[in-house]
């Protein structure tokens, strides 16, 4: 296991103290068009416990994509606040997949900063995500920003 020197961590700690300039308010609107790959029953197929049933599934996003979506949105996000050595990993997601969206389907997505917490490394997001006029699911989203070597260090160590 690689093992990182205490001075190094010091100065790791004292660069990646805080994301300077985040705060709650900061809002990214984009969109987002549905793959069919990311539907049910494509995505389902895929798995090998979901490909005997896959096929009875809906064409429209799985709940699981929409998790990615929204994820990867708030990620992009905080991309302008991380140090050149950070990264972001999601530690909570909590959805209401309220409507269908078949594949092909333009989705907008808002995510908006509704917390900052540990002096800017955890971030609270308000994802909301609609189609036309209707609305496609509510998510809360919360990530952390760690240093990507630290993070890769503890990852080696719980690779099987």
């Amino acid at each position: 296991m690689l093992e990182i020197p205490e001075a190094v961590n010091r100065r790791i700690d004292a660069v990646l103290a805080q994301l300077p300039g985040l705060s709650p308010g900061l809002v990214v609107d984009t969109h987002y068009d549905v793959p069919e790959a990311l539907t049910a029953r494509r995505w389902f197929e895929t798995l090998p416990h979901g490909a005997g049933y896959a096929r009875r599934l809906m064409p429209v996003m799985a709940t699981g994509a929409l998790v990615a979506v929204a994820e990867s949105v708030c990620a992009q996000a905080l991309q302008p606040y991380l140090a050149p050595d950070d990264t972001v990993v999601g530690t909570r997601v909590e959805i209401e997949h309220a409507a269908p969206a078949p594949a092909g389907t333009r989705l907008r997505l808002q995510a908006r900063v509704v917390e900052v917490r540990d002096r800017g490394r955890t971030v609270h997001f308000a994802v909301d995500v609609s189609a036309s006029d209707r609305r496609v699911c509510s998510a809360r989203v919360i990530l952390r920003a760690v240093n990507a070597l630290r993070f890769g260090t503890r990852l080696a160590a719980v690779r099987p």
